[in-house]
């Protein structure tokens, strides 16, 4: 399984170091993105995920999608890898977005809404 991750703060970046603990994902089967090269390049080192330089790059290599960006940026990142979701599963952490807003973006993908609290 190869999760991507689409914005990567202290949410993601709690979810994603908490999924390499248990064992079930490798990092080198995580891709990253953040806003800038420098914040992603950043998750990468300290992670061992593998560095993306675009969001259709996380989307093209991953299985499952965490979408940890604010909330107000969600639809200009849907509106740019929409079409590259389609089989895949969007989990997102994007608080005050309902699965409602998600799937009017996403027609046909799977989607998981979570509100995590570290």
């Amino acid at each position: 399984m190869k999760l991507g991750f689409i914005g990567v703060g202290n949410m993601g970046k709690a979810i994603l170091e908490g999924l390499l603990r248990s064992g079930k994902v490798s990092s080198t089967d995580v891709f990253v993105r953040n806003s800038s090269d420098k914040s992603t390049r950043n998750v990468a080192e300290e992670t061992g995920a593998v560095f993306c330089k675009s969001l259709e790059q996380v989307v093209e290599n991953s299985d499952i999608v965490f979408l940890g960006v604010k909330p107000y940026l969600v639809g200009a990142v849907l509106d740019q890898v929409s079409l590259s979701l389609k089989n895949k599963i969007v989990i997102s952490m994007a608080a005050a977005v309902e699965i409602n807003d998600l799937e009017k973006k996403l027609p046909g993908t799977k989607i998981v809404r979570i509100m995590p609290n570290t």
